[in-house]
């Protein structure tokens, strides 16, 4: 199977902050309070991440897990989630979404 290339990702988070790859290095985002992840590959799909406690980036890889021992391995590319209302986790949970349909317009022309 052929890894696939990422082309960008966003980030969400609990204070309402939204973050992609063209704001800052992934190393230069806030550490915490992570709603959602989502990675932009170039063929257009995408995959998100939410509702777990860390998050890292070591180059293309992306990972998410809520084991404390699976994440400080990663240190200090962690970033740990947050907590919001469901209001919030609704309004992250469908800006996810958007964007990975403009993401998917965008690369397949449509």
């Amino acid at each position: 199977m052929d890894a696939k290339r990422v082309t960008g990702w966003h980030v969400w988070y609990a204070s309402g902050e939204h973050f992609t790859e063209a704001d800052c290095e992934w190393v230069d985002l806030p550490q915490h309070g992570v709603l959602g992840v989502l990675t932009l590959f170039e063929d257009g799909t995408s995959r998100r991440a939410s509702a777990d406690d860390y998050y890292w980036r070591i180059g293309d890889v992306f990972g998410h897990t809520s084991k404390a021992d699976q994440a400080l391995h990663y240190f200090p590319q962690v970033k740990f989630g947050g907590w919001t209302t469901d209001a919030g986790v609704h309004e992250s949970e469908s800006a996810m979404t958007a964007a990975a349909e403009d993401h998917w317009k965008k690369v397949n022309g449509s």
